[in-house]
């Protein structure tokens, strides 16, 4: 399992470099954000009913 971990976190860290390498100049683009509502009835539900207990 050690190895795994430490294969993982390789994985990752070479992953970001490139990413980094490839789009790390490129500018944010906040100014046209559009949000979007989310309507979550049934876990709302959910998460209410196993506190009232």
């Amino acid at each position: 399992m050690k190895y795994g971990v430490l294969i993982a976190s390789v994985v990752v860290l070479v992953g970001g470099i490139l990413y980094l390498i490839h789009h790390g100049a490129e500018p944010a683009g906040y100014r046209y954000f559009s949000g979007r509502t989310i309507q979550i009835p049934l876990t709302s539900r959910c998460s209410k009913s196993s506190f009232i207990r």
